[in-house]
């Protein structure tokens, strides 16, 4: 068992040591002394056993409110996130008393308080619910802010380094295409589109008083809510006053589409319209570049998964395989999106293939709010608060060469 000793329990623990030092050195104690030994003793056992000095003082209250004929409430102690959301709804309170201790705005229907640290656990339950949130399927940019922020894109997978024979030195300027500049450099433009998770409503007595973990509860709920609208964005966003989704951005720059042919080479019963089968994935990566195709990814929904985990090849060995979780196809993992649409839906975008380095997500990580109200219609008179909160992203595709989009699209015949 791991006891965790905070410096005042080691000051509990000296001043605890100095008076049994004190007492035990008496030549001819009275049995009010030898008494408080006897409580010393017992606070020195469990001071060790990692109580704290203020949980002893609230038993020793306890103990003697009980010996005059009343009853205490001893308050349950909060640990983890409760502790640290229980802290910041005091602050909170402060604020609004005129004590400024942390970052909070009077909002008229409330106010809004910004840990910082509450971004990365967020992001953490997003990409457990939707992988387009992992790292590993998109390029992502952090920020502390949310202005308009410049990313450089340039293509250059035609030209190549020549060999130099020696002792020549190449004359007359740049004449040939290895001396000439890098083609296709241009200049994406990044915002922060603001997202919120709708409100949740919390008594105060739970707020206040309650050991459950509901500060943790809260992040839970509000990273879910946040990814599945975002995700919606990142990945059929239309580029106008919200995010360029990744469907969106490959069909605008020319990415090629590839229509399905369906299952029926591998299972003898798919249609075009409700199956992909294995020729059509190998012709989807064959629509990428070989530049891009390396470190191709595949983005599907779910579904999509379950439905191609189903089929195999001319041998029955199995089209999908499964390595430390992650499912690949043909030595390419998979990012499974539950917001692209699933085999079987005619006529929609169904899956993609490309490189994620190319697949920009801004996040404005300092710009994450968790907003509490308190004069909401209806919260007064419920003795309740309501908590709900803020978060700005924004994403497009680096393509700047129509003919060399590092992103195909593989469409379900309608």
């Amino acid at each position: 068992m791991n006891v965790r000793i905070t410096e005042n329990t080691l000051d509990a623990l000296a001043a605890t040591f100095e008076e049994l030092e004190r007492l035990s050195t008496t030549p001819d104690p009275t049995p009010q002394q030898r008494t408080r030994i006897s409580v010393l003793l017992a606070k020195q056992a469990a001071l060790r056993s990692g109580t704290t000095e203020a949980q002893i003082n609230r038993m020793q209250l306890h103990r003697l409110l009980k010996e005059v004929g009343r009853e205490y409430d001893m308050p349950v102690e909060r640990s983890g996130l409760n502790a640290e959301w229980g802290k910041r709804v005091k602050e909170c309170r402060a604020n609004l008393a005129g004590e400024q201790i942390i970052n909070y705005t009077d909002l008229g229907a409330g106010g809004a308080l910004v840990p910082q640290e509450i971004s990365a656990r967020c992001y953490e339950t997003m990409r457990a619910y939707d992988q387009i949130f992992d790292p590993m399927f998109s390029n992502v940019v952090n920020t502390e802010g949310a202005a308009n922020l410049p990313v450089p894109a340039f293509d250059d997978v035609t030209t190549s380094a020549v060999l130099v024979a020696e002792n020549t030195n190449p004359a007359g300027g740049p004449t040939t295409p290895q001396d000439s500049s890098i083609a296709n450099v241009g200049v994406i433009q990044l915002g922060g589109y603001s997202f919120r998770s709708g409100m949740v409503v919390l008594s105060r007595e739970a707020e206040l008083d309650s050991a459950f973990p509901w500060g943790a509860l809260l992040e839970r709920v509000f990273a879910k809510r946040l990814a599945r609208g975002i995700s919606a964005y990142l990945v059929n966003g239309s580029g106008t006053n919200q995010p360029t989704g990744l469907v969106t951005a490959t069909l605008v720059n020319g990415g090629k589409t590839v229509v399905a042919a369906g299952s029926s080479v591998n299972d003898g019963t798919g249609t075009s319209a409700n199956s992909v089968g294995s020729q059509d994935l190998v012709n989807l990566i064959a629509g990428v570049d070989a530049a891009y195709r390396t470190h191709g990814v595949f983005y599907m929904h779910p579904d999509s998964v379950i439905s191609l985990m189903r089929l195999t090849d001319k041998s029955g060995r199995p089209i999908v395989g499964i390595l430390d979780g992650l499912a690949f196809i043909y030595g390419h993992p998979i990012c499974t999106c539950p917001s692209m649409h699933a085999i079987g839906s005619a006529g929609n975008n169904i899956i993609l293939f490309g490189d994620p380095d190319y697949f920009i997500q801004r996040r404005a990580t300092g710009a994450t709010e968790i907003r509490r109200y308190t004069q909401k219609l209806g919260l007064p008179e419920s003795f309740s608060v309501a908590y709900e909160q803020w978060m700005r992203v924004d994403s497009n595709l680096l393509a700047p060469n129509s003919s060399y989009v590092p992103f195909a699209v593989l469409q379900q015949h309608s």
